[in-house]
């Protein structure tokens, strides 16, 4: 299957990566390794200080991430939508995947005209 004409970029955001959680955190991982092996250009924002890393996938800490209180979570979210260097991570993909507890970011993706996947657990 070409991925390269639809939707090949896609980026994940989520405050904890893989080896940092449990369940729900290990499927995001094991996604993001079957969406690597199909083609797709992965780039993970996470706030996992040392993440165990797939290759030929982009990783960027942000440290606005590594909270683990859901309510300052979310206002770090909406702080982290203003970073000019988020917003072009953003604008750079086709799909927005928000595996746990980013909330606030998914209507700031929609206003850029991007596919927001969203998974509960």
């Amino acid at each position: 299957m070409d991925h390269e004409v639809d939707m090949n970029r896609v980026l994940i955001v989520s405050e904890r990566w893989w080896s940092d959680g449990t369940g729900g955190v290990l499927a995001s991982h094991l996604i993001a390794r079957l969406l690597r092996d199909a083609g797709f250009r992965l780039t993970v924002v996470h706030g996992t200080r040392e993440p165990e890393k797939l290759s030929g996938v982009r990783y960027v800490y942000s440290s606005l991430l590594s909270v683990r209180d859901k309510h300052r979570l979310w206002l770090n979210c909406s702080l982290l939508a203003r970073k000019h260097w988020f917003r072009k991570l953003i604008e750079s993909s086709d799909v927005v995947y928000i595996p746990r507890y980013c909330y606030p970011l998914i209507p700031v993706a929609k206003r850029l005209g991007k596919r927001v996947r969203l998974v509960l657990r």
